[in-house]
């Protein structure tokens, strides 16, 4: 809940309050009429999953030019050549676990769409190193062609729920 700010050097006309129930008495008292749905950031649920059917397109250059920085030492001062040698094979492998495992993909809600996550193992199975951004780009096409830190993943993708999978942790 917010509330007016009365304060003379104004930075904004209102101020975060607290964190209430549905049932508190100032909001049922000034919003029982008109409380806020819950916020909703698809519309079809079929975006929430990945298709194992469609076909997985790779834009390795962009991948590398777009997401270097944020490679794993040495990798990111790598050569763009090294980067991705030592990329080829691990693309390769998410692609074919995902259409294995759609559990695998994690949705996050990024510049008002659906993405999804895919984990980026490039040093050891265990831990993802990276998370791949996986665009739909049309009826039955996706493409690879960003990543992210996992921290950052991990922003994106709590706005949709709480993720419960061992590759993305904060």
């Amino acid at each position: 809940m917010f509330t007016e700010n009365q304060s003379y050097n104004k930075i904004s006309p209102y101020f975060f309050k607290a964190f209430v129930k549905e049932s508190d008495r100032d909001l049922l008292t000034f919003f029982s009429n008109n409380i806020p749905e819950a916020a909703d950031y698809f519309t079809n649920p079929e975006q929430l999953i990945f298709n194992p059917k469609w076909n997985v397109v790779i834009d390795i250059d962009h991948l590398i030019r777009d997401s270097k920085n944020r490679f794993p030492a040495p990798l990111n001062t790598a050569t763009d050549r090294e980067v991705r040698k030592h990329l080829v094979g691990a693309l390769d492998e998410i692609v074919k676990k995902v259409k294995a495992n759609y559990k695998l993909a994690i949705p996050q809600y990024f510049n008002g769409k659906i993405q999804l996550l895919l984990p980026l193992n490039l040093y050891d199975d265990e831990n993802a190193d990276l998370a791949l951004v996986v665009d739909q780009i049309s009826d039955k096409t996706y493409i690879l062609s960003t990543c992210l830190t996992t921290g950052m993943a991990y922003n994106n993708a709590r706005l949709i729920v709480r993720p419960r999978k061992e590759w993305l942790k904060p």
